[in-house]
């Protein structure tokens, strides 16, 4: 899995949505707002939210393999 990083997220005007779909594609709006603000620092600081959201599906993907 490759890391979304908070440059990229800023060059293509990045909804949080999308920084969510990023990682999952099918995220439901109650996914991403349970992500955002239960797995995260949101709204504090948005480069920290970037990664905690990358770590979020890094752990969740070795969990399941």
């Amino acid at each position: 899995m490759e890391e979304l990083t908070i440059d990229r997220v800023i060059e293509n005007k990045f909804s949080w949505g999308d920084v969510i779909r990023y990682y999952k594609p099918d995220a439901t709006d109650d996914e991403i707002e349970f992500i955002l603000w239960e797995k995260t620092c949101y709204p504090m600081d948005s480069e920290t939210t970037v990664k905690q959201v990358y770590q979020y599906f890094k752990d969740s993907e070795n969990k399941i393999s």
